[in-house]
C-alpha cells in the first residue's frame, strides 16, 4: 500500500533466493496541461513533442514532459524518441498519458510552403487608423492558402503601433516592424505611421500665360498635426488637355484656351487652373 511519494524496493525471499522489485509511489495526478492545444507540422520535418506539466491533487505542479507516453491517432504522424514527424498531409490527434491521466493535442500536418506573398509589402497608416495585412502561401504543388489569420503577429515597437489578429493600428508617428513566423520562416512587414493628410493647397491656384510662357507652381500638404509640408516633389500631376504642358513645379502654355493641372497625393487632390492667351 502506498504511503508517501518516493521510490523503494520490495524484496521477496525464498530458499536463499531473493527477487527485488522497484516500487515508485507517485502523487495523485489531477490534470495534465500541454504548452500547445494545436500544433502544425510540415511533412518530412521532425520536431519535439509538446511540453507537459502535471497538476497534482495537492496543488503542486511539475514538468513531466520526458515521462509522458504519446500516441498518434493517425499513421500520418509518427511519434518516436521524444519527437514527432509528419509523413503525409492530414490531421491527427496526439494523446499523452502520465499516471493514468491523459491530455490531447490536435495536429495539422501540411506540405511545405515555398512562397509567401504579403499584401501590402509595407503598411502605411495614420494615428488611430487601422490596416490589415494579407498573406498567401504557395505549396510545392502550386496550391495556395490564406495564412494571415494563422500567423501569430507581434509588433517590434508597440509605442508606434499595435496588432490584433492581422490588423495593425497606428499609435504614434514613427516606423516599426510587424513580425510573424510560419513553418519556421520569419515574415516581416515595415509599418509607417504618418500624420493624416487633411488637404492639399496649390500655390498659385490660377495662372495666365501666353503661348510658350511658363509659370512655377508649388503644393503644400496640411496634416492633422497642424504641420504644413511642401510636397511639390511628391505629388502626381496630370494636365487636363493638350493646351498646357507640365513638368514638376512648372506649367507651360501650348495653345490658346484653358485647362487645369490636377495635383494628387495620398488620396487628396487640388488643381491649378491655367488660362492661355
Amino acid at each position: 500500500k502506498a504511503a508517501a511519494p518516493g521510490t523503494t524496493f520490495l524484496t521477496a525471499s525464498i530458499r536463499n533466493q531473493t527477487l527485488p522489485l522497484e516500487v515508485n509511489v507517485q502523487r495523485k495526478a489531477l490534470v495534465l496541461q500541454a504548452n500547445k492545444a494545436d500544433i502544425s507540422i510540415v511533412t518530412g520535418r521532425e520536431q519535439p513533442l509538446p511540453e507537459v506539466n502535471v497538476i497534482y491533487a495537492d496543488g503542486t505542479e511539475e514538468n513531466v514532459t520526458t515521462q509522458v507516453k504519446w500516441e498518434s491517432s493517425s499513421p500520418n504522424l509518427l511519434v518516436r524518441e521524444g519527437n514527432m514527424k509528419g509523413l503525409i498531409a492530414g490531421r491527427a490527434t496526439l494523446t499523452g498519458t502520465f499516471s493514468n491521466v491523459k491530455v490531447t493535442v490536435k495536429a495539422t500536418i501540411e506540405e511545405e510552403i515555398v512562397k509567401y506573398d504579403i499584401v501590402p509589402s509595407e503598411i502605411r497608416t495614420n494615428v488611430n487608423k487601422s490596416q490589415s495585412v494579407k498573406v498567401t502561401g504557395t505549396y510545392k504543388n502550386g496550391k495556395t492558402i490564406a495564412l494571415a489569420s494563422r500567423i501569430k503577429w507581434t509588433i517590434e515597437n508597440e509605442k508606434v503601433a499595435t496588432v490584433r489578429g492581422a490588423t495593425v493600428k497606428g499609435v504614434a508617428i514613427g516606423s516599426t516592424k510587424l513580425v510573424g513566423e510560419y513553418q519556421g520562416r520569419k515574415l516581416e512587414v515595415t509599418v509607417h505611421v504618418k500624420p493624416r493628410l487633411l488637404k492639399l493647397e496649390a500655390n498659385p491656384t490660377t495662372v495666365k500665360l501666353g503661348i510658350g510662357q511658363s509659370a512655377s507652381w508649388k503644393v503644400q500638404a496640411i496634416y492633422d498635426t497642424g504641420e504644413v509640408v511642401d510636397v511639390t516633389s511628391s505629388v502626381t500631376f496630370v494636365p487636363s488637355n493638350v493646351k498646357i504642358k507640365a513638368s514638376r513645379g512648372s506649367v507651360q502654355g501650348v495653345s490658346k484656351g484653358s485647362g487645369s493641372l490636377k495635383l494628387t497625393l495620398d488620396g487628396k487632390s487640388t488643381s491649378l487652373r491655367v488660362t492661355v492667351k
